[in-house]
């Protein structure tokens, strides 16, 4: 009796508990192969379920690998602050770094704000790019 389809059944297991331990979406794609050439070892010689087991798994890896991986990782939402980078907007409070002083005015709303160079001073009334964010301080440099 030929016992060949076990063999195949328990190294697509072990692919699948490693692909558990170190999710990556590659191994899952060779249990199925495995699978499939378990499928077809009763009646294919070994070379025959081998090019099964490679092509299935690669094929399967090529196509589906980087539909479950877009469709797993969270989509990345842009926050209020990401939408402000680029806008240029006054100086409310002189900008001194070395001072730690200075404040825009977005959209109305005051925030922090600090050059994007310490050796430079922003005069209030100046117009600002703001460059990013660190935490709630605007980092800007002059437009």
């Amino acid at each position: 009796m030929n016992y060949v389809w076990v063999g195949w059944l328990i190294i697509g297991m072990i692919f699948l508990a490693i692909e558990a331990i170190h999710p990556h979406w590659i191994l899952f794609w060779f249990a199925i192969g495995a699978v499939a050439a378990a499928a077809i070892s009763g009646n294919y010689s070994f070379n025959v379920q081998a090019l099964t087991f490679f092509l299935t798994s690669l094929c399967l890896a090529y196509i589906g690998r980087p539909i479950v991986v877009r469709t797993l990782q969270p989509k990345k939402t842009k926050t209020n602050v990401e939408n402000f980078i680029g806008r240029q907007e006054e100086v409310i409070e002189d900008i001194d770094n070395n001072k730690k002083t200075g404040a825009i005015k977005i959209y109305g709303t005051h925030w922090h704000a600090r050059s994007i160079e310490d050796s430079i001073t922003i005069k209030s009334g100046t117009k600002v790019e703001i460059v990013s964010f660190s935490g709630l301080t605007a980092i800007v440099k002059p437009a």
